[in-house]
């Protein structure tokens, strides 16, 4: 993707998370960067994202990684979205380290599971499920707060 292609994809995703997913705006939720087969968002360690004993929420972590999933899907697949529903079908998260400090989640989409999406929806009706890996760290680090896979599910309309 070209840096201007990049820009246009970063805006374009926040405005279908303002428009269509407000509980990413109430996190605070932003698009780091932007590729074919990658997303990096990033949340801020605010009070609102805070649990009982003052690390970020669980909820708050899943839900950033499900937005750059979600994002890393809209910028690899952007070309057959429109004619395609894509929702989370199931999702695993393993938390390895308190979430003290602003989060990053980074996911990414292997080539080959690009090429099984783009190979298996080729018609109407046609089916496909697969995984994004995330990883959620603290933000700046190499300290991995959360490892999490979320399984999409896409039918071509």
């Amino acid at each position: 993707m070209s840096t201007n292609d990049k820009e246009l994809m970063k805006e374009s995703i926040r405005d279908f998370f303002k428009n269509n997913i407000p509980f990413t705006q109430k996190v605070g939720i932003e698009v780091v960067d932007i590729d074919q087969g990658l997303a990096k968002l990033r949340m801020p360690f605010v009070k609102y994202n805070q649990n009982h004993v003052g690390t970020v929420h669980a909820g708050a972590e899943f839900t950033l990684a499900e937005s750059a999933s979600g994002a890393a899907a809209i910028a690899t697949f952007s070309d057959i979205l429109t004619s395609s529903i894509f929702l989370v079908s199931a999702a695993s998260i393993k938390f390895k380290s308190l979430g003290e400090g602003d989060l990053e989640a980074v996911a990414k989409i292997p080539r080959e599971i690009q090429d099984k999406v783009r190979g298996e929806l080729k018609q109407k009706d046609d089916k496909t499920h697969f995984t994004i890996p995330v990883t959620v760290y603290i933000e700046g680090s190499n300290r991995v707060v959360a490892e999490v896979e979320l399984q999409w599910y896409m039918k071509a309309l």
